[in-house]
């Protein structure tokens, strides 16, 4: 294509062969580049007017300074990329935009960028100073612990209703291997349940549980000290063991589980799509079906499992199970009746 900036050493060869009296499309042949690039070259060598020779016994630097035809458009993105950060502080403020922004740059800069490619360079911009870090996870390190947003569903035996279920998944972060079940609610009480059948179903107990921030587990969400739902708290500490909610906003933070939840839509949903169940247990045991063949399956472009991970390496670093499964204990304030008695309202005893 015409203009295209090409190597310092075929810019040399390209001077060196018109030097020698070559012509445009030998010079093209020769050096196997459009002859539309070649004329660019040699138009600008006639409009700047300078002697071949002597930009032969230029260095590599001056030489693509004066013939490349990017120091106007270098300049020109220069300037551009010294206003995105003011620009990136400016989108920050309320009811202002992109294109406002532009309109204010174009003001002062007639000659600049179209809008088009002006949010083309914030965009790459942008994207340079949001790098992402790769997590590397240790054995016995974490789990993390997540619901999908698509639900499963059983039928009612005897009355023909339809009850849909929630889809509990849980994953350590080292193996990947996983836990799923359906549980009827993402109340306390089932999300605790789930997370107390991952750990059994591990035979293990990793150092840190890792929720999302949903009201089961966190009941006030923070960037720095998030309040954790009491009950989940001391579930953990039954099991000995830390609490780390994922922060707000920051799905990278729990994307483990959220890549194995798109996963297990395919493994899971998909293959129990066409089934009926009647009942929450029946579908349960159908999801653990599936979540063995899945633990099965190798990774992709690698010869192993997350079973074998799993059972090579990191059950043997999680912590022993307590003897007793956690049991939720309930609290409340009750007034005293005029009988002496007072109602417990759980069992309306």
């Amino acid at each position: 294509m015409a203009g295209t900036a090409i190597e310092i050493g075929m810019l040399k060869q390209l001077l060196r062969l018109y030097e020698q009296g070559q012509s445009i499309k030998s010079i093209s042949r020769a050096l196997g580049m459009s002859k539309n690039t070649v004329r660019h070259y040699l138009r600008r060598i006639a409009s700047r007017g300078d002697d071949v020779t002597e930009l032969l016994s230029l260095n590599n630097e001056v030489l693509a300074h004066l013939l490349r035809g990017r120091d106007v458009a270098d300049s020109k993105l220069h300037e551009l990329t010294q206003l995105f950060p003011d620009i990136s502080a400016e989108l920050e403020k309320t009811g202002f935009t992109l294109h406002r922004l532009w309109c204010r740059y174009k003001a002062s800069h007639p000659e600049g960028y179209q809008y088009s490619q002006f949010c083309y360079y914030y965009r790459r911009y942008r994207k340079s100073k949001q790098p992402t870090m790769h997590f590397e996870h240790e054995a016995e390190d974490k789990l993390f612990i997540d619901y999908a947003g698509k639900v499963l569903s059983y039928v009612q035996y005897g009355t023909g209703k339809v009850i849909e279920c929630e889809f509990f998944v849980a994953v350590l972060g080292y193996s990947q291997y996983t836990y799923a079940e359906s549980s009827h609610s993402q109340r306390k009480e089932d999300f605790i349940t789930g997370v107390q059948n991952a750990l059994h179903y591990f035979g293990g107990v990793p150092k840190v549980l890792v929720p999302d921030n949903l009201k089961s587990a966190v009941t006030g969400s923070s960037r720095y000290e998030p309040c954790l739902n009491e009950d989940f708290l001391d579930m953990a500490n039954h099991y000995q063991c830390a609490v780390m909610p994922a922060r707000s906003y920051k799905p990278r933070d729990k994307s483990l589980v959220e890549n194995h939840v798109r996963i297990l839509y395919t493994r899971v949903h998909a293959e129990l799509s066409a089934l009926t169940f009647f009942s929450l247990s029946e579908l349960n045991r159908a999801i653990l079906v599936c979540i063995e063949k899945h633990n099965g399956m190798f990774f992709q472009g690698k010869s192993f499992s997350r079973k074998q991970s799993f059972e090579g390496v990191e059950i043997q670093t999680l912590q022993p199970l307590p003897q007793e499964r956690y049991e939720i204990k309930r609290t409340g304030v009750v007034t005293v009746m005029k009988n002496a008695h007072i109602q417990l309202s759980e069992d309306k005893h």
